[in-house]
């Protein structure tokens, strides 16, 4: 079941993830309540995401890439994942969860704020991650981004990512329902 956007912003903590979503929010009512555009994200409105923040393509060749990720993902992975694809990227147990969600952002649309616990290599203990993943459309105004961010609890600079993860809470925003939103690519 998907929940209405209105209770997007109370349901993600305070901090750098709702400064993020507030700013999508605000553009998703100025453009008219439709999907933003890339081009209106302005970065100094949620200064205190940008090491957390992201932002996905999807390519022609249906295959997402990172346009670019702030500091904590090049922490986590140990390499700069800016113009890598998912399957580049991300770790073969996760990867066909990672698309799927990343196909339903887009396709449905569809908001998304998750708690996670990803099991690392060399630690004891699961490292604890909040994330947001927002649809923005181009300026042909098919939906083929994704702003995100992830926050993690704790730093957890291992720099070789998860051996898995799995969801503790995953609430979806019906966009759609909404308004008239720009088709997916």
């Amino acid at each position: 079941m998907n929940l209405s956007l209105n209770s997007l912003c109370d349901d993600v903590p305070a901090g750098a993830l709702q400064a993020l979503t507030q700013h999508w929010l605000d553009l998703f009512r100025q453009a008219g309540r439709q999907v933003p555009r890339l081009r209106a994200v302005d970065p100094l409105r949620f200064a205190a995401a940008l090491k957390d923040a992201w932002i996905v393509d999807a390519g022609e060749d249906g295959r997402f890439r990172f346009r670019l990720c702030g500091e904590t993902l090049v922490e986590w992975y140990g390499f700069s994942p800016k113009g890598r694809s998912f399957e580049e990227v991300i770790n073969p147990p996760s990867l066909a969860t990672a698309v799927a969600q990343a196909r339903d952002v887009m396709d449905r649309p569809l908001a998304i704020y998750q708690r996670m616990t990803a099991v690392i290599p060399d630690y004891s203990a699961p490292a604890g991650f909040g994330r947001v993943a927002l649809p923005l459309a181009g300026d042909d105004g098919r939906i083929r981004h994704i702003l995100g961010a992830t926050s993690f609890d704790a730093p957890v600079l291992n720099g070789r990512g998860s051996i898995a993860t799995r969801p503790e809470l995953e609430r979806r925003y019906d966009i759609s329902a909404l308004a008239g939103t720009a088709s997916a690519a």
